[in-house]
């Protein structure tokens, strides 16, 4: 297997956002706060009847998004600042992925219905839900929501992915940056800039910005040979991950002007940043030398805390606001994945 196929296989495992349900008894919906012993605070939830709780996203009020599974598939979700869950799904909905709120508590996300079609959604903070397809597509995922009610993603047509924009109102714009045979939108900031990726036709991936009037820059960390550019803070800050010459993972900070700051956690063997806030503090997961998920929190002068809630055997923050972190993690005691709230 050439390299650039396995890099592009593991790009797909990565970003998988579908993780599979942990099967075990039922848990109701709850939430138990516990205080951790890096003097942070968790509080843990999980989904009506949930055998498996993925939060996606978190907004500055603190309410939440993501999605569980039951017995019956996965379902979306929004918790609530008070910590009330309401679950929803899409009509038609056989499979429900929510992926990011905005300060409105407006959500995207995507579903699939009976024939096995994906489309996107927004859901208004009123709980209704409008499904979305960009024109020519045969499966889509809202991936990003401002807050402008702009949301980004990518699409499927009959031969590559594409990115979209959805406004307000509705009507898209798609685009590819050049030589894109395959492009991820997977980030918007208030301003419409937009961070993703791109497979070139070699299948090698690099990270690209598209500024708010269309313009797009490609990117690649020093040395990379593999670039994810997946989230986006309001200074045009991205974070994200790339490959290097000894095929582990290492994380990156893109400033507006383009200058990288690269890092990974003590005792890491390969790292996933996921989320980076309005004053550029980044979260994400590592693996250590034994194969264990942890998660960490990256302060803007740049010192590394790895966390993980009580009881936890493979912790994935997801999303950042502020201060505040959500995530999910495999609770070894019931041996399900579960939600959780880090307040510090």
């Amino acid at each position: 297997m050439t390299r650039d196929r396995r890099s592009l296989l593991r790009l797909a495992r990565t970003l998988a956002t579908s993780a599979a349900p942990v099967l075990g008894c039922a848990l109701c919906s709850l939430s138990l706060t516990i205080p951790a012993a890096d003097a942070a605070t968790f509080t843990i939830f999980d989904g009506p009847q949930s055998t498996g709780t993925y939060p996606t996203s978190i907004n500055a009020g603190e309410a939440v998004t993501g999605y569980y599974a039951d017995e019956f598939g996965l379902h979306g979700f929004v918790r609530h600042p008070r910590g009330a869950i309401d679950a929803f799904d899409p009509t038609g909905s056989i499979s429900t992925t929510a992926q990011c709120i905005n300060d409105e508590e407006a959500i995207t996300g995507f579903y699939s219905d009976a024939g096995g079609v994906t489309h996107g959604f927004l859901r208004a903070a009123d709980g209704t839900i409008t499904p979305f397809d960009p024109p020519g597509s045969v499966t889509t995922q809202g991936q990003s929501i401002n807050d402008h009610g702009v949301i980004t993603g990518y699409y499927f047509d009959s031969d590559n992915a594409h990115g979209f924009l959805r406004a307000r109102d509705g009507s898209f714009a798609t685009f590819d940056p050049p030589g894109s045979r395959i492009t991820f939108a997977y980030s918007i900031n208030a301003r419409g800039v937009v961070a993703g990726t791109y497979l070139d036709a070699t299948q090698t991936a690099h990270g690209f910005v598209r500024a708010a009037d269309g313009s797009m820059t490609e990117f690649d960390p020093p040395g990379s040979f593999y670039t994810v550019g997946y989230n986006i803070n309001s200074s045009g800050v991205i974070a994200g991950w790339y490959y290097s010459g000894d095929d582990v993972a290492q994380d990156f900070l893109r400033a507006a002007d383009g200058s990288f700051t690269v890092f990974d956690p003590g005792g890491s063997s390969g790292t996933i940043a996921l989320s980076v806030d309005y004053r550029g503090r980044a979260t994400g997961y590592y693996v250590d030398n034994a194969s264990m998920l942890h998660g960490y929190v990256r302060d803007t002068g740049g010192a590394i805390n790895p966390f993980d809630p009580p009881a936890s055997s493979s912790t994935q923050p997801q999303s950042m606001s502020g201060r505040d972190i959500v995530g999910y993690f495999t609770d070894s005691n019931s041996g399900l994945t579960r939600g959780f709230l880090r307040k510090p």
